[in-house]
């Protein structure tokens, strides 16, 4: 069972700001804005293995392509542009 969520943080935005913060949440296909600002922050940086692990989620999800729902194709989507971004970054290096 996953630890329940009781701590709230309240955060102003301007009206320009919540309009970005929605485009980048629609984009990465986030089940809600929460979800995706806490992946945002807590989220450490992709590392070799976790580049490892995408792939190999990616590989899982596209072996089921036919059955994916929704969710797991956005999922999909949100690795592959996580994926890409963490090659990118290592051929700068």
């Amino acid at each position: 069972m996953s630890e329940r969520r009781d701590q709230v943080i309240k955060l102003r935005l301007t009206q320009a700001e919540r309009a970005q913060l929605d485009r980048l949440c629609e984009a990465d296909r986030s089940e809600s804005c929460a979800a995706y600002i806490r992946q945002k922050a807590l989220a450490p940086d992709v590392s070799t293995t976790a580049i490892a692990e995408l792939i190999g989620r990616t590989g899982l999800t596209l072996n089921m392509l036919d059955t994916a729902t929704p969710l797991q194709l956005g999922r999909l989507s949100a690795d592959l542009r996580r994926l890409t971004a963490e090659l990118r970054k290592h051929r700068a290096d």
